[in-house]
C-alpha cells in the first residue's frame, strides 16, 4: 500500500500557480477577459486589473485596451481582437497586432516594488 501512494504522488501533477503577468492601465469599451480561473466565462476587464497567464483577452469592434507588463512592455490593443496573457507580452489569436512601446525594466520592477 505504501508503495501505491508513493508512486501516485510521484506521479501527480502539482498545482497550477497562476502567474501575474500585465496591469491593464486603460479601458475603452466593453473589453472582455477569459479569465483561467473563471471557467472559461467572459467577465469585464477594468482599470488597474491584473492579468495573468494563460488569460484570453477578447476585444469587439471599436474598444481599445492598454497593458503594461512586468517586464516593462506597455501595448495597446484596438479591437476587434482577441490575444492571450504571457509572461513576456501578448499572443495573438485573432486580429492585428498592438503598438507595443518598451518602457524599460524599472516600470516593472516599480510595479513590484508596490505590491501590483
Amino acid at each position: 500500500m505504501f508503495w501505491v501512494l508513493l508512486t501516485a504522488l510521484a506521479l501527480a501533477k502539482p498545482p497550477v500557480v497562476p502567474v501575474d503577468a500585465a496591469l491593464s492601465v486603460a479601458v475603452e469599451g466593453d473589453v472582455g477577459c477569459r479569465f483561467l480561473h473563471a471557467k472559461k466565462e467572459v467577465l469585464p476587464v477594468d482599470p488597474f486589473m491584473k492579468l495573468r497567464v494563460g488569460d484570453q483577452v477578447e476585444l469587439p469592434e471599436g474598444t481599445q485596451l492598454a497593458l503594461v507588463f512586468f517586464n516593462g512592455r506597455r501595448e495597446t490593443w484596438t479591437g476587434p481582437a482577441v490575444f492571450e496573457i504571457d509572461v513576456e507580452g501578448s499572443l495573438v489569436k485573432k486580429g492585428g497586432p498592438p503598438v507595443v512601446e518598451d518602457m524599460g525594466d524599472r516600470v516593472g520592477r516599480g510595479m513590484e516594488s508596490l505590491g501590483i
